[in-house]
């Protein structure tokens, strides 16, 4: 009997699914600037100035053990709501490791790091924070990550006065002014230990005591933390987290992979004209297509600056001084018409673009161009018209290349000018 019970415990351990416990992996021997873009930061925010515990350069063994990537089985531990993302713990974040078997995991590292927003939220003394922090600008007015927040000291420290302590700080880089907004829903409280329990706000609170797939002892969330900018305006963040009264009972902070993103649109251009960027007097048109990603609930205003040497209104029919994307829709044309008699018989018409992101702008330069005729200039030109007789030479100055092809349709394929066979005119 006993030898069938030790049988059937080796096997259970063999065969238990380990790939569902939370996993961790070391950002040693990556800079922060890599896991930051590699993991964390989506759609619409540029980032810069990235680093972790003011290191720049290649994170070491001691200071990759705060921070790194971790996987989960969601469909197993739900929990934690997340699939993947960043961890940053208060002390090694091998310690997220499942089963829950310790009353109180060793912190395990050490570092000389200070961070004043923390300490403005406890009177106790810190012990090894742990700081990623860089500069964002994005692309609208909303900026959005998701989180979740763990510690050993849940449930037997709430309220005794040793709590461990973290916080989103973002500053204006333009006003100096500083908010946390890892905030509770709904309310100005932080998000903490004393804040959020069994007890308070328990809606958030989920409890991991004996858990077989992380260590932490409660956990607070999914949570977003969200908050408004101003387009094109430089922020710095810190995210931190530290212990505090003691270097006992670690805590770490997950922030869902790819979540840091600005959720507006961004504008870009796409233009087809007949597969050139030209148009051809009493020819056709030249569309430019204005497309954001995604419709927005208001309208998408671009505006318009016009140069080089075809003047609008004189050489192509009136063009506006912006365009609009409705409400509602992702996508607004502008069609170029070429009008009026011109010398030279080609101009270059320059169309200033301010899209509705950080950028200077972009030009789009098309070329307008005479209807030649029965000549072909130095460069394309487009037929419009059946013809029955048809003569070709290369003449200095006009619209597009010129490129003598297939050989079979000229009467002199050698030749600069040359003819077109006669069964080729037939209309």
């Amino acid at each position: 009997k006993k030898a069938i019970l030790g049988l059937f415990f080796v096997v259970f351990c063999m065969v238990s699914p380990l790939w569902a416990q939370v996993q961790v992996t070391s950002s040693a021997g990556r800079t922060a600037e890599e896991v930051v873009n590699t993991m964390l930061v989506g759609n619409g925010v540029s980032v810069s100035n990235v680093k972790f515990n003011n290191i720049a350069t290649t994170l070491d063994a001691n200071s990759g053990a705060q921070l790194g990537f971790f996987t989960n089985n969601t469909a197993v531990f739900p929990t934690l709501g997340f699939s993947n993302g960043l961890i940053i713990a208060t002390g090694d974040i091998q310690n997220a490791l499942g089963p829950n078997y310790d009353d109180g995991s060793e912190i395990s590292v050490s570092n000389n790091m200070t961070c004043p927003e923390l300490q403005a939220l406890v009177s106790d003394e810190l012990y090894y924070p742990a700081v990623l922090e860089f500069d964002f600008l994005t692309t609208s007015d909303q900026v959005t990550f998701n989180y979740m927040f763990a510690s050993e000291e849940y449930p037997g420290f709430v309220g005794m006065g040793y709590t461990d302590v973290f916080g989103f700080f973002v500053t204006d880089l333009t006003t100096s002014q500083t908010t946390n907004v890892a905030r509770i829903p709904n309310t100005t409280l932080p998000v903490s230990i004393d804040n959020v329990n069994d007890m308070s706000y328990s809606q958030y609170y989920h409890d991991t005591y004996n858990s077989s797939y992380i260590q932490y002892d409660g956990c607070v969330g999914p949570l977003a933390a969200s908050f408004t900018v101003v387009p094109c305006r430089w922020y710095h963040i810190k995210l931190a987290i530290s212990n505090a009264g003691d270097d006992l009972y670690g805590s770490a902070v997950f922030l869902q992979g790819q979540s840091f993103s600005a959720n507006g649109a961004s504008t870009t251009v796409i233009y087809d004209v007949e597969s050139l960027p030209i148009v051809v007097q009493d020819c056709n048109t030249a569309t430019i297509t204005f497309n954001i990603p995604q419709a927005l609930n208001t309208p998408t205003v671009i505006p318009l600056t016009y140069s080089g040497t075809a003047v609008n209104g004189t050489d192509v029919q009136t063009l506006p001084s912006s365009v609009t994307i409705p409400a509602g829709q992702t996508s607004v044309t502008l069609n170029v018409v070429a009008i009026g008699s011109y010398t030279p018989d080609t101009l270059i018409l320059d169309i200033f673009y301010e899209s509705n992101v950080c950028e200077e702008g972009n030009t789009i330069s098309i070329m307008v161009c005479k209807n030649q005729g029965i000549e072909i200039s130095a460069q394309n030109v487009y037929f419009c018209e059946p013809v029955d007789s048809l003569h070709v030479q290369l003449v200095e100055g006009a619209c597009g290349e010129v490129e003598w092809s297939p050989s079979d349709m000229l009467t002199d394929p050698g030749s600069l000018n040359t003819g077109f066979n006669t069964e080729y005119l037939t209309p």
